[in-house]
């Protein structure tokens, strides 16, 4: 897909309405109502609305680390949390500035000199494991901190995220409902202790609660983005799964394409599930089922959060109600031969 910069004048003329309305929605003017702005907002993310570049404001400045997530385009989950974030933000007078780096291993230095030279009111995190050095320089600073998806037993930090548990227990109730008794779970990180090995508990209490069967040839691991290893889909197809639940959407997609690469059809011969609903979740063939966060929404939250941390409320763990969207990638289980089904 190639993605040009999307203007004001390219939004008015795809929802059909004035180019000032749109610049009211994006500049956090209060003239217009809330569900006008989330609706501008949500389509304007949906053509690919590129993120703001840093502008401070009166009441000071957020810092938002990112790591491990990309964000630059709609395709990339990161792009409208970031997106909410900043609509929240400015609405309160505050400004941005987005600090992203793929070095895990360097950044507790860099978010420590960062500390030192800026004059944040407080910091939002995305991308990062639970365990990560930073972490530990959270308390020393003292600086209010929001992190997604992974939480910190430190005074001023909170976590915001979707609960894993119920959406994954939707994707497997879906599943089961249409007779996959068979059922894998394709994470990214083997090694993860933050979302990917809270999905894949969530994903194995749920085939405890359905009495489905888990064992070692149930779980799979498959990587993120750049290290996404689509090897991984034959060994899952060898176990005859006829449905699988993905821990993202990106990896959904990729092993859709793999399974086609394998002359395989999707629903026909194996169901696929994925966790985030993207907007490439909806737009490739077939149409991913999936659950879908609200990222916009999730944005916003977070920087209401951080606002709240900054006035001393004792925040804790946030957790956001998931929304399960049935599309084309799902359909009844295929029936497999009993000589050839492969007990786990």
């Amino acid at each position: 897909m190639t993605h040009k910069k999307v203007t004001i004048a390219d939004i008015a003329q795809d929802m059909g309405i004035s180019k000032s309305t749109v610049s009211k929605a994006l500049s956090a003017a209060t003239d217009i109502n809330e569900q006008t702005r989330m609706r501008i907002l949500t389509r304007a993310s949906e053509l690919g609305y590129y993120i703001k570049k840093y502008k401070p404001q009166s009441q000071g400045d957020f810092a938002v680390f990112v790591e491990g997530i990309d964000y630059t385009n709609i395709d990339q989950f990161g792009h409208e949390v970031i997106l909410g974030f900043q609509m929240m933000a400015g609405e309160q007078n505050y400004g941005v500035k987005i600090i992203a780096d793929h070095d895990e291993t360097k950044f507790a230095a860099r978010f420590c000199k960062e500390m030192e030279r800026g004059d944040y009111k407080g910091c939002f995190f995305l991308g990062f494991k639970a365990d990560s050095a930073y972490t530990r320089e959270l308390k020393r600073f003292g600086i209010p901190a929001v992190i997604l998806d992974n939480g910190v037993d430190t005074a001023g930090v909170a976590r915001v995220g979707y609960d894993s548990v119920a959406g994954i227990r939707q994707a497997v109730q879906h599943l089961y409902s249409l007779g996959h008794r068979c059922i894998s779970f394709l994470g990214g990180e083997q090694d993860s202790t933050g979302i990917t090995a809270e999905r894949r508990a969530a994903f194995e209490q749920a085939m405890q609660q359905f009495g489905l069967p888990i064992g070692k040839d149930s779980v799979f691991y498959s990587g993120y983005y750049d290290t996404y290893n689509p090897n991984v889909v034959e060994k899952i197809v060898k176990t005859n799964t006829t449905g699988i639940v993905c821990a993202s959407d990106f990896i959904a997609i990729r092993t859709v394409e793999k399974l086609k690469q394998m002359n395989l059809c999707v629903p026909k011969d194996i169901s696929v599930v994925g966790f985030d609903d993207i907007p490439a979740a909806r737009y490739c063939t077939p149409a991913i089922t999936t659950v879908a966060q609200n990222k916009l929404q999730l944005g916003k939250i977070a920087c209401h959060a951080l606002l709240l941390l900054e006035q001393g409320a004792p925040l804790g763990d946030i957790v956001l109600k998931p929304e399960f969207c049935l599309r084309e990638s799902t359909a009844i289980a295929k029936k497999i031969d009993k000589k050839e089904e492969k007990h786990i």
